[in-house]
């Protein structure tokens, strides 16, 4: 099954519905189940983010009483493309990659005539200046309520709010415990890559992806069972699909010949620059040979799609892409330069990297506490 990017019904309307509750600025619609569950206006917001958990994972992947499973809510969408660099500058920034412009982990620069990674932008490339964003904690940080914003993750995040690395959910669970027993109101985001890390190498369903949600549903459960006042928020920002093979364009001549160098942007949403005078040929054999693996786009026809996003295209998109766009729909991708074997793949239009759980859990506001302390 394919899924499309619902910009009125994805991780960033949540993002939205936060912020516009801070009295912050946004562009993306709000999402009505978190507006209803902010009018309680409790003191404490905690937007938990299990990161590669799509909706179909958390069903394989807990079980039916636990606390994901019985505080599910619904369901809502990736942006695309559906993997990391596109869908962390989202969330990071409010905005989807058609405004951002990280539409993926290869991007070509022109003034420099080179494809750089993306990964390596902190240390060795100017991608960060060029596609340079405030994110979302500057005005949540600001706004009237004054809440103290904290990023707990355990990956190094660019972020502006007070950031702490949390290694293991034990730490995690201690620092929250300390910030919303406080006498502020609190915002704070709880990031977890570990479970997208052990899905890549061990599989979509696996014992090591299922005990990493347990520890993770325990850690939400035991938050909840002595915080009150506060409203959880649980989501995740892309999901994953089992890998079942790459190609190799250079095994293609037709193909791999009629490019002006290797596929940029992401393995399941590849940008390709052919030559002009191959066009039609390239189309036509990449259909017969490919078309069941990827879905093939014309850059305009891209562009009309409004796939990356729905508002200002930031002035590099253009440039960013190739003549020709391929959209995995399987579980296929193009080989990449990454040494690395994976068993679990992201950055399709798969339903399985696309859609994603909405979880919500709200504790009541304790009468014999105000802000902490006793009456």
């Amino acid at each position: 099954m394919l899924a499309y990017p619902n910009y009125t019904n994805c991780f960033l309307n949540i993002i939205s519905s936060v912020k516009a509750y801070y009295s912050s600025p946004i562009l993306y619609p709000t999402n009505p189940q978190v507006d209803n569950a902010l009018k309680a206006r409790p003191k404490n917001i905690i937007l938990g983010v299990i990161d590669g958990l799509s909706l179909t994972g958390l069903k394989q992947n807990t079980d039916s009483g636990s606390f994901l499973r019985e505080n599910l809510v619904g369901s809502m969408t990736s942006v695309f493309p559906s993997s990391y660099v596109a869908c962390i500058n989202s969330f990071l920034s409010g905005i989807a990659p058609n405004e951002h412009g990280y539409l993926g982990s290869s991007l070509f620069l022109k003034e420099f005539g080179s494809v750089y990674s993306v990964s390596d932008s902190a240390v060795s490339s100017p991608i960060r200046n060029i596609l340079a964003y405030e994110d979302i904690f500057g005005g949540i940080k600001n706004s009237r309520q004054n809440p103290r914003v904290t990023v707990l993750s355990d990956k190094q995040l660019p972020v502006s709010a007070e950031f702490k690395l949390c290694r293991n959910t034990d730490v995690a669970y201690n620092e929250i415990i300390t910030l919303s027993v406080g006498v502020r109101d609190t915002f704070t985001v709880l990031y977890i890559n570990k479970t997208a890390d052990l899905t890549v190498q061990t599989g979509t369903t696996s014992d090591e992806v299922y005990n990493s949600l347990s520890d993770i549903d325990k850690l939400f459960s035991d938050l909840a069972s002595k915080l009150t006042d506060t409203l959880f928020i649980i989501i995740s920002l892309h999901g994953f699909t089992q890998n079942n093979g790459q190609i190799h364009l250079a095994d293609i001549p037709e193909l791999y010949n009629a490019l002006f160098m290797n596929q940029t942007i992401e393995p399941r949403a590849a940008s390709f620059a052919v030559k002009e005078r191959h066009l039609d040929e390239f189309c036509s054999v990449f259909s017969g040979l490919l078309g069941s693996e990827y879905m093939l786009f014309s850059k305009d026809k891209l562009l009309e799609s409004k796939i990356f996003g729905g508002y200002r295209t930031h002035r590099r998109v253009d440039d960013f892409l190739g003549n020709v766009f391929a959209a995995a729909i399987s579980g296929r991708t193009f080989a990449s330069d990454s040494p690395r074997q994976t068993k679990a793949v992201s950055g399709g239009i798969t339903e399985n990297e696309m859609i994603l759980p909405l979880i919500m859990h709200s504790t009541s506001r304790d009468e014999n506490f105000s802000h902490g302390k006793l009456i």
